[in-house]
C-alpha cells in the first residue's frame, strides 16, 4: 500500500540523499554521508546503487577506521579505479563533465574513502 502512497519513494530518495548522501548538484554528483559506524559492515564497507545523468553509479563507502558520523571526512574518491585530484575530493564531488565522458552502457563504480 506505500506504494500507492508514495510512501516508499520519499523513504528510498531520504535513505539515498540523507543517509548514503548521494544527491546532484548543478550536474555534479555530491558525496555527503550521514552513515553511522553500525551500517558499516565487518570489513568497513557501505554501498549503494543508484542512477543520475543516465548512468548506472555502484557508491561504495570505505570506513576501515570504523569511526562514526561526525568523526569521519572523506579523504579519497576514486571512480572505476581512477582516483580523482585533490581539489575534487575537497569539494566532495565528481564534475559533471567527467560524469558525461562516461558511456551510458555499463554500471560505474565510485569507491569513497573516509578516514
Amino acid at each position: 500500500y506505500h506504494y500507492l502512497t508514495g510512501a516508499a519513494s520519499w523513504l528510498m530518495l531520504t535513505v539515498l540523499t540523507r543517509m548514503y548522501g548521494v544527491r546532484g548538484d548543478n550536474g555534479n554528483l555530491v558525496f555527503e554521508p550521514g552513515l553511522v559506524k553500525e551500517q558499516f559492515d565487518n570489513s568497513g564497507y557501505a554501498g549503494v546503487s543508484c542512477r543520475f545523468r543516465q548512468r548506472q553509479w555502484k557508491i561504495v563507502y570505505e570506513n576501515k577506521s570504523r569511526k562514526d558520523i561526525g568523526d569521519y571526512e572523506i579523504e579519497e574518491i576514486w571512480i572505476n579505479n581512477m582516483k580523482l585530484d585533490e581539489e575534487q575530493t575537497r569539494q566532495k564531488c565528481i564534475p559533471a563533465a567527467l560524469l558525461e565522458s562516461l558511456s551510458k552502457e555499463t554500471v560505474h563504480e565510485i569507491r569513497v574513502v573516509v578516514l
